[in-house]
């Protein structure tokens, strides 16, 4: 994956901020153990659900389902436009 692709999706996780922190920077740990996922190809549920745990554990809840798959939809066009 280019390096654009990395800023990019920070970009949109960052975007996202699905805690609705007030400095969306707070949630930097949570984006790029969001990255780390991602970047494994897990299966759409596998990732969802890794997802998910990543937030469970850091805030005691996590987005919906539907949000999560809205942003990585965003993150799979993303990684299509980016690939040579």
């Amino acid at each position: 994956m280019h390096p654009e692709f990395n800023i990019k999706m920070y970009q949109i996780l960052s975007q996202w901020n699905p805690m609705q922190l007030d400095d969306s920077t707070e949630g930097d740990m949570e984006y790029y153990e969001i990255m780390d996922i991602i970047h494994q190809k897990l299966s759409h549920v596998t990732t969802i659900e890794k997802i998910q745990a990543v937030y469970l554990f850091s805030f005691n809840e996590t987005p919906e389902k539907s949000d999560i798959e809205r942003i990585l939809n965003k993150i799979y066009q993303l990684n299509a436009s980016c690939e040579v």
